[in-house]
């Protein structure tokens, strides 16, 4: 059975990670999203929700695809990928400046276990534009991201109280 690991902050989850988890779950026999801590992003402003929502709003936007799980964590990205039995990290990258930090962290991550390896796909077009920080931004002043997110998201989020 042929696993792969689709790790991210998810800060909030995104069209576009819904697009990549469906490409990947099309390759794969088995996808797990894990939800992470990225120690890189945590001082950039922070982010707008906590890791069980995050979980949530992943899984909400997931839920149609039987062979994807949605778990968190906050260890170790290559050691969580040999726990699971993953021999793929899928990583998407919007542009350049995705592929040049992907590619690294590939460069990285394949020494730790040389059995994982990574595999970057493009954002589709429709997507590519998408970010979770620009989500957070339109969030933080007071406009709708709708748009830029599965309605299962947009639902908790109403739910929540953070967007009207």
């Amino acid at each position: 059975m042929s696993i792969a690991l689709i790790p991210g902050s998810f800060d909030p989850f995104t069209l576009g990670h819904v697009d990549l988890v469906e490409r990947a779950a099309r390759l794969f026999d088995r996808v797990v999203v894990a939800v992470m801590v990225n120690g890189e992003k945590s001082g950039t402003g922070g982010g707008c929700f906590t890791f069980a929502e995050r979980e949530a709003l992943a899984a909400a936007s997931l839920s149609h695809l039987p062979n994807v799980e949605v778990i968190s964590d906050s260890g170790l990205l290559v050691e969580l990928a040999q726990r699971i039995g993953a021999t793929t990290l899928v990583k998407g990258v919007r542009g350049t400046g995705d592929f040049d930090y992907e590619y690294n962290l590939a460069r990285i991550n394949r020494r730790l276990p040389p059995t994982v390896e990574t595999l970057l796909l493009p954002a589709d077009s429709a997507y590519d534009h998408i970010s979770a920080t620009m989500v957070r931004d339109l969030l933080r002043h007071g406009r709708s991201p709708e748009a830029y997110l599965h309605p299962a998201v947009a639902a908790l989020l109403k739910t929540w109280g953070k967007i009207s």
